[in-house]
């Protein structure tokens, strides 16, 4: 895989950049991504599938599965979202329905991990994984809260 959870230097000769990635147990580890590729792909490449459940539309943002919380040091430093993006994030929001646990705040914050490129601007990225996600692609679209 792209991102693999090696060190500096990267899988095949690619210079990797390291993402901060805070778990719901408060848990934090690091993993490498690849400038050009996700941050999706960074998180997958990993193995992080025992505690992060992300990419089940396989990176075409059309589940929110891959949802993470930006920390609010690094949130204005990404390029916005695009509509689609933000169309995901507000249907997921909604299903949640302010059960789910994730702030008000958190949900400001939020971003597809898809839909996030890594870049070497990016190094030291801090991102936590939400306590509540809903794999909108199981929610048919009478169905979703609006």
């Amino acid at each position: 895989r792209a991102g693999l959870a090696s060190g500096p230097g990267g899988p095949s000769g690619f210079e990797s950049v390291p993402i901060h990635v805070v778990l719901t147990d408060d848990t934090e580890l690091t993993v490498y991504g690849i400038p050009g590729l996700s941050l999706l792909d960074a998180m997958e490449g990993a193995d992080m599938s025992d505690v992060f459940q992300g990419g089940a539309c396989g990176g075409l943002g059309a589940c929110s599965t891959c949802r993470v919380i930006v920390d609010e040091a690094w949130a204005e430093r990404l390029p916005p979202p695009q509509d689609n993006e933000l169309d995901m994030l507000d249907s997921a929001a909604m299903q949640e329905g302010g059960e789910g646990g994730n702030t008000e705040e958190e949900l400001e914050r939020a971003r597809l991990a898809c839909q996030i490129s890594v870049t070497e601007e990016l190094a030291g990225i801090k991102v936590w994984v939400p306590r509540s996600v809903h794999n909108m692609l199981e929610v048919p679209l009478h169905m979703r809260r609006r």
